[in-house]
């Protein structure tokens, strides 16, 4: 646990919350506001940018920019893969 010991914005906690039940998810950084965190309004923006910018440093997200230079945001390499149909910890 000592590569999580800083503390995460309450943005960020709620965008990996929404990565880890919907692994295949990937929105703008607006519809990252608007669906996956439930930002109530325009100034919710800058910070939810600055989450998703926090966790791509850590590779928890990722950042796909389109050709008209539109920027997708999604699950990332190091997002630890909670998907799997059972529950438990076998290892």
């Amino acid at each position: 646990m000592t590569h999580a010991s800083h503390k995460r914005s309450a943005f960020a906690t709620q965008i990996l919350a929404y990565l880890r039940k919907r692994p295949t998810a990937a929105d703008t950084a607006r519809g990252v506001c608007d669906w996956w965190v439930g930002g109530k309004a325009p100034m919710d923006l800058p910070a939810v940018e600055a989450a998703l910018e926090e966790l791509a440093a850590e590779h928890l997200v990722r950042v796909d920019v389109l050709p008209e230079g539109t920027r997708v945001w999604s699950a990332g390499p190091a997002l630890p893969d909670d998907s799997s149909p059972s529950s438990s910890n076998d290892g």
